[in-house]
């Protein structure tokens, strides 16, 4: 069985630069001191004429050597910073100019920005306005954004010599040092730098961490976890961050840290706090949505079920007592979690809260409704759904043991009995089984009672396309249920014979069940013999394809031997083998191999 070990980061995004390549029409990024100056080759102070000419007074940052007394900048930038400021078009701008390494501004006009004495001009964001542009800022002079240049750029000298430096226990503390204050750009530029993550300083960072739980370094120490690859065993030691005695910043950094370290112990960890009452409740349901075991496509862990069919039940029933704007964000991130595990049990409660319509989210959770039902009916239409959730309620919140005979079988008659609907929901319980029982089901599938036959195969089939089924389970399907048959068709010419294999398949093969078959014929003395030069086709279209083929003049008192192989290779790996089998016709005369219509 596939199991999913794909480890997915969890990282706060800080910039969407979008660039274009007229800087007069870019979309221009929002200026940021750290990143800037960080990116920039050269950053220069000088002022800027009417034609765009940057004569430099001062050099904070680049090789001196290699720059010119003058410099060029695009006459846009110019006439851009001029009419910000509201200067005449012969009028000059002092600028502080951060410039890549061909002396061209960063992010065109964004890396230019005007100073003047009480205050400076920057791309920023400009709130109704469309866009981002030059404005004002009155929290820099221009004696004090030089100033926190040379700061920045400090910063950023200490952070490179700090990665560059060997894992030690002394390391780390410096690190922890040095992070302290620092924002996120700082903390991910110095962890994309550090050649190694040593044993020895992950040990120190969770030292400091169980120290002081709040000394504001646990929450450096949570940051990093939040980024680093740390050991799965630190899980735990972040883990006690969860809880209400630590301060709501400290919480959120573990929540967020968490998936990242071990997030098949997510769910487990979450499920506790997904209550009315926790006041970081939107958090948990963010990152558990986000994690990907927060997905039935990624196996959820049971353990977050039954606390999350409380939780949308109590915050239905909320909404009633406390009005329309009740828990607005909460509930909207309920029904986002909801989505991501659609079990059956929290369907009648998102079917309440849909229809009651009273509520801000009743428009959302009447969207969550019809994704999770796959049926369309709006609000108007209740008499659709009301016959539908009378029919299916009891169904749903059955509970279906199916890890034993009993359990299995009571699922397997509700599903038959059910409409489309209602079945695809019942078939998502199978998603939230974290062991699979193969055999019990592939016994299920050759049961004489149809209903339990074809509810089975539909299970295997479910199971298969979302690669839960083990490769030797995949081969016993494929050998019980794919029925190979010789046959011959028609012919025009005496002695001429159209040979083929044809596929009867007795089992819902699912999208995504390639196979690869080889087909060997032998018309003398010496048995078939496969080669090396395989086909390749869905399952799903098997009754469609022909296996395998052979076209000659050949008597009817010929021996014809048959040889057929399909195997299952791994995707992406080569020739990895994950199972074959192979099928062997009796050698009979080419007269006696059964005739077919020729569209047959």
């Amino acid at each position: 069985m596939k199991a999913n070990t794909t480890q997915r980061v969890f990282l706060t995004l800080v910039l969407v630069l979008t660039l274009a390549a007229n800087a007069s029409a870019e979309i221009l990024p929002s200026f940021n001191m750290d990143v800037m100056s960080d990116r920039a080759d050269r950053i220069v102070v000088g002022v800027v004429d009417q034609d765009g000419r940057l004569t430099i007074n001062l050099l904070l940052k680049g090789d001196k050597a290699d720059l010119a007394e003058n410099l060029q900048l695009d006459e846009s930038i110019a006439k851009q910073l001029r009419g910000a400021i509201g200067l005449k078009d012969n009028d000059t701008v002092e600028v502080a100019a951060f410039l890549d390494a061909s002396d061209r501004p960063i992010w065109g006009s964004a890396g230019v920005v005007a100073l003047e004495a009480t205050r400076v001009w920057m791309c920023q964001e400009t709130w109704g306005r469309g866009s981002l542009r030059h404005t004002e800022n009155k929290d820099y002079t221009a004696s004090s954004f030089v100033k926190k240049t040379r700061s920045a750029l400090g910063i950023i000298s200490h952070r490179k010599a700090l990665s560059a430096r060997p894992p030690s226990a002394v390391r780390a503390d410096q690190i922890v040092d040095f992070l302290r204050g620092k924002d996120q750009y700082q903390l991910r530029q110095l962890v994309a730098a550090m050649a190694t993550h040593d044993a020895t300083e992950q040990d120190r960072f969770l030292q400091i961490l169980k120290s002081d739980a709040r000394s504001p370094k646990a929450g450096v120490i949570l940051d990093l976890a939040g980024v680093m690859p740390f050991r799965p065993q630190s899980y735990d030691d972040v883990a006690t961050f969860l809880h209400r005695e630590h301060a709501p910043a400290l919480r959120r950094k573990a929540i967020s840290a968490l998936p990242q370290i071990n997030m098949a112990k997510v769910a487990v960890s979450f499920g506790p706090f997904l209550a009315l009452d926790e006041p970081e409740l939107r958090t948990f349901l963010t990152y558990l949505r986000a994690s990907p075991g927060g997905s039935v496509e990624n196996f959820p862990d049971a353990g977050v079920l039954a606390p999350m069919h409380r939780l949308v039940s109590e915050i239905s029933e909320h909404h009633a007592e406390h009005g329309r704007q009740a828990m607005q964000d909460e509930s909207s991130a309920v029904l986002g979690t909801a989505q991501n595990y659609p079990h059956p049990r929290f369907v009648p409660a998102v079917y309440d809260w849909a229809l009651n319509g009273n509520h801000v989210t009743s428009n959302q959770a009447l969207s969550t409704l019809q994704s999770l039902t796959s049926l369309r009916y709006d609000r108007a239409q209740r008499d659709s759904w009301h016959k539908w959730m009378e029919d299916s309620r009891t169904v749903l919140l059955a509970d279906y043991d199916l890890t034993t005979d009993a359990g299995r079988t009571d699922w397997f008659v509700a599903w038959h009995s059910s409409d489309a609907a209602t079945q695809r929901l019942l078939m998502r319980l199978w998603l939230f089984n974290a062991n699979v029982p193969e055999e019990d089901l592939l016994k299920a599938a050759s049961n004489t009672r149809v209903a339990t036959t074809e509810s089975a195969k539909r299970v295997l089939s479910e199971l298969w396309l979302h690669e839960r089924l083990s490769p030797r389970c995949r081969k016993q399907i494929v050998v019980k249920f794919l029925m190979l048959k010789r046959v011959q068709q028609t012919s025009r010419t005496k002695n001429y014979r159209h040979l083929r294999i044809a596929a009867n398949p007795q089992f819902p093969f699912p999208e995504g069940s390639w196979v690869q078959p080889q087909c060997a014929w032998s018309l003398v003395a010496t048995p078939p013999k496969l080669g090396n030069s395989y086909g390749a086709f869905s399952l799903k279209d098997v009754s469609k394809v022909v296996v395998g083929s052979w076209s000659g003049d050949t008597k009817d008192n010929s021996i014809v031997k048959t040889l057929v192989e399909i195997r299952e290779v791994q995707r992406g790996s080569g020739d990895e083998v994950l199972w074959s089998h192979r099928w062997m016709f009796d050698a009979v005369p080419v007269g006696d191999v059964p005739y077919v219509r020729e569209d047959g």
